[in-house]
C-alpha cells in the first residue's frame, strides 16, 4: 500500500515539470553572452530576439577611463 502511494506521489511530482519547449522559451528570455570569447577592445554584433546588439569587451585602459569619468557632478553639468 505504501509503495503504491509513493509511486502515485512521484508520478504527480514528475508530471508537474515543464516541457522542453517551455524550458527553451524561458531560457530565451534571459540570454547569456560570454564576453570571454571576444577580443578586448573589439566590438561584436550579437542578435538577440531578432535585433542586433553591439557588445564589446573593454580593455583595461577603457575600464580605467570609465572609472575616472564616473563623476555625477559632471553628468549634471553636461545636462545644463
Amino acid at each position: 500500500m505504501a509503495v503504491a502511494v509513493l509511486l502515485g506521489v512521484a508520478g504527480l511530482i514528475t508530471s508537474g515539470k515543464p516541457s522542453a519547449d517551455v524550458v527553451a522559451y524561458e531560457a530565451s528570455l534571459y540570454p547569456v553572452i560570454n564576453v570571454d570569447d571576444f577580443a578586448p577592445g573589439e566590438p561584436q554584433v550579437v542578435v538577440l530576439r531578432g535585433s542586433p546588439v553591439f557588445v564589446w569587451r573593454r580593455t583595461s585602459a577603457e575600464m580605467e577611463l570609465a572609472r575616472e569619468q564616473d563623476d555625477p557632478d559632471l553628468w549634471i553639468a553636461k545636462q545644463s
